[in-house]
């Protein structure tokens, strides 16, 4: 999933496996020199069913969520309408200078993604 692999990778990014979680998906809507991340995970060992997510965006020096250091820096929820509505916060103020038809599609893959997840673990 992550394109940084060669930065910060104890965070949860690049590792997070490290952090006890597993990629559900994510997406990058903007271009090579900056980014604009809305990811997903979810953690197997947990006892209670959800999932975590979070948004990270910034130019290409430093690394996507490198400001994140503990679980508790992300968000989480086990309802599926929360996290439809953070996707759609994160798409909200696109416009066609944006490439807008893209990131509608990418914004609409995240949620089928993630309506997956939950429908697969009657969440």
């Amino acid at each position: 999933m992550s394109n940084y692999d060669d930065y910060n990778s104890d965070n949860i990014y690049n590792d997070p496996k490290k952090w006890g979680l597993v990629p559900i998906t994510d997406e990058d809507r903007l271009g090579p020199y900056e980014f604009d991340i809305f990811s997903a995970w979810y953690a197997p060992k947990d006892k209670r069913p959800g999932v975590f997510f979070a948004t990270d965006s910034g130019c290409s020096c430093p690394t996507p969520f490198s400001n994140f250091v503990e679980r508790s820096d992300l968000n989480w929820t086990n309802r599926v309408e929360e996290v439809m509505s953070a996707i759609d916060r994160w798409n909200h103020g696109m416009t066609e200078d944006n490439d807008y038809n893209e990131v509608r599609h990418n914004a609409s893959s995240l949620k089928g993604k993630i309506r997956n997840y939950f429908d697969e673990n009657s969440i």
